[in-house]
């Protein structure tokens, strides 16, 4: 089960955009503070893949190196608080003419999409890099969390941060970002 939630992972998020897009409504606060919050999601994105690489794009599990530079230095799983941010942006923006029922039916989405989601992806993931890497990866695992970063950053010697690669990868994230946000703007009154 968890190959095909790692494979279809984006598509799985899917209905929850599209929650934010046909029951949201957006005002110009919720909208501002929303986009911020997604923003430094997308942000934190870039930045992971420039160390990642490409391998963050393929729809099976794959790690030709442990990454521990950049984010992956604070936390395990910066490309899933990312979308995480991006996804709590985009309920920010959604909520703000909402009833509270609707936000709260609209904020259980959320947990719900990228709980799941996420609670699966996370320990398959883990699982393959400790079968890949050992005990590097044991070591690692056990100075850096899994999702909420920490202050203290892990010492590594590794790759830099390569400005081409985050581009032409999160192009594809950052494109459909823009198209949702800009469909929120409109919707605004």
């Amino acid at each position: 089960m968890g190959d095909w939630v790692f494979r279809y992972r984006g598509f799985l998020m899917a209905p929850f955009g599209l929650l934010i897009l046909l029951f949201g409504k957006p005002t110009f606060l919720s909208f501002t503070a929303g986009a911020l919050i997604a923003l430094l999601g997308e942000v934190l994105r870039f930045w992971a893949v420039g160390h990642a690489g490409q391998t963050t794009r393929k729809s099976t599990l794959d790690a030709p190196r442990l990454v521990r530079e950049g984010p992956y230095g604070y936390v395990r799983h910066p490309l899933y608080l990312g979308n995480s941010l991006m996804g709590a942006g985009g309920l920010i923006i959604a909520l703000g003419r909402l009833s509270p029922i609707e936000s709260l039916l609209l904020f259980f989405a959320f947990v719900f999409f990228y709980g799941t989601v996420y609670g699966i992806l996370m320990p398959v993931e883990e699982e393959f890099l400790v079968a890949q890497f050992g005990e590097t990866y044991h070591d690692y695992r056990k100075q850096v969390p899994r999702f909420f970063p920490t202050r203290k950053k892990f010492a590594s010697e590794g790759e830099r941060f390569n400005f081409s690669i985050a581009w032409k990868s999160e192009i594809h994230t950052f494109v459909p970002f823009l198209i949702v946000v800009a469909i929120l703007a409109f919707k605004i009154r």
